[in-house]
C-alpha cells in the first residue's frame, strides 16, 4: 500500500528569525566593527533607515529600534502600514525579537535594548 504523507510547513518566522539574526550580528548591518568587538556589540552611526534596507536585501519589511535611545531605522516607510494590516486580519505575520546589546556612543558602549519587528507577506 502506499501512503502520501503531506504537512504544511510554515517557513515564515524561520525566515524572519534569520534576518533577525543578520540584524544582530553582521557588520553590514548595525554590529561594530571594531576589532575588539563581540556579537551584540553596535555602532549607533550605523543606525540609519538606508544601512537597514541595504544590509539585508529582502522584500521583507523591517523595523529596528533601540528602545534606551527610543530610535528607530526601517528598511520601508511602508513598515507601519503593513503591520496594522497584519493585526486587523488577525495573521502571524509579524515576528519580532529584542535583545540587550552594548551600543557604542562615539567611544564609549553603554547598555540598550534592540528590537527587531519583521512583516512577512500574508499567504
Amino acid at each position: 500500500m502506499n501512503r502520501i504523507i503531506t504537512a504544511e510547513i510554515d517557513i515564515a518566522s524561520a525566515q524572519a528569525d534569520l534576518l533577525i539574526k543578520r540584524v544582530f550580528y553582521t557588520n553590514e548591518c548595525f554590529a561594530a566593527d571594531d576589532p575588539a568587538s563581540t556579537p551584540g556589540m553596535l555602532d549607533l552611526q550605523k543606525f540609519t533607515d538606508q544601512r537597514l534596507e541595504n544590509c539585508l536585501n529582502t522584500p521583507y519589511l523591517i523595523e529596528a529600534e533601540l528602545l534606551g535611545e527610543k530610535i528607530k531605522a526601517v528598511s520601508d516607510p511602508s513598515f507601519e502600514d503593513q503591520k496594522t494590516l497584519c493585526e486587523i486580519k488577525k495573521k502571524k505575520c509579524i515576528f519580532s525579537q529584542a535583545q540587550y546589546v552594548l551600543l557604542k556612543v562615539k567611544e564609549e558602549y553603554k547598555p540598550d535594548v534592540l528590537r527587531v519587528s519583521v512583516v512577512v507577506p500574508i499567504a
